[in-house]
């Protein structure tokens, strides 16, 4: 378990040209700039990142990163950027459960929420504690802030419904929900979010959304300057990114440190 499997931030803005250029503020920040989509190129360059911005939702402009793990990275920052208030959704295990966190448009932290926050951690890792338990049931009400209107109560219903406090004591058969695709459905419903999201990066970076041009999608690619130091660009995505990714990378850099020994090799077997 603890697999990512989609995450989406929607800014709660319609005006996306604004969007873009608090997207490209952000990363930025972190030494990267825009490059063309390149939309048919399989993989992003060297130490840099895709993103898709969707058509507007009704208040709502969601943002796809190809990475799931880079929505929470940015998010605190990107509503500072954007002068807008967002929230985060993320899914985990195919809709086994399914989190939020919700900021305001100055970057503060207003509301978090997991499912199951034990279905994040892999194997071998300690189940979560009490403080993170604590931290991430949710208090529906204040997503009052984020311009929410309606009555909150009965999401407030849904989350707690939805809560596994304790995976290793879970019991399925007691359970409201069976899974996270219910409640998380119920959510997005409450809040106005794009359904559209829900496709995942990877159908729609392929796929895209062609209705004319104020509809479609904004395929974006930040990088690290052309030029550039070899291995900037690595650190870089390493700041942006799990562990995982991390120790991909750290593999990377170790490769790249003996490249003259390898091509001895291949002179001598030649």
């Amino acid at each position: 378990m603890g697999e990512v499997t989609s995450a989406a931030i929607h800014v709660r803005s319609r005006d996306r040209v604004a969007l873009i250029d608090a997207l490209g503020a952000v990363f930025g920040a972190e030494g990267l700039e825009p490059r063309p989509s390149a939309r048919d190129d399989p993989e992003p360059p060297q130490g840099g990142v895709r993103l898709l911005v969707l058509p507007s939702s009704g208040p709502w402009t969601a943002v796809l990163p190809e990475r799931p793990a880079l929505a929470q990275r940015i998010a605190s920052d990107l509503a500072l950027a954007a002068k807008a208030p967002l929230v985060t959704l993320r899914l985990i295990d195919d809709a086994f459960a399914f989190a939020y966190e919700a900021y305001g448009p100055g970057g503060d932290l207003l509301d978090a929420y997991h499912s199951c926050p034990d279905a994040e951690k892999g194997y071998g890792e300690a189940d979560a504690s009490d403080e993170e338990l604590e931290r991430t049931r949710g208090q529906a009400e204040k997503l009052s802030a984020l311009g929410v209107e309606g009555d909150l109560g009965e999401l407030a219903s849904v989350l707690k419904d939805a809560r596994i406090e304790r995976l290793a004591d879970h019991d399925v058969g007691s359970s409201r929900f069976v899974d996270a695709e219910e409640p998380c459905r119920l959510f997005r419903e409450q809040l106005g979010l794009s359904e559209q999201a829900d496709e995942g990066f990877d159908a729609l970076w392929e796929l895209g959304l062609e209705m004319g041009d104020e509809d479609s999608l904004r395929y974006l690619v930040y990088a690290p300057p052309k030029g550039a130091k070899k291995g900037l660009g690595a650190r870089i995505w390493d700041s942006l990114t799990t562990s995982d990714d991390e120790d991909e990378s750290a593999d990377l850099d170790e490769d790249e440190d003996e490249p003259l020994e390898d091509e001895l090799d291949d002179e001598e077997d030649l």
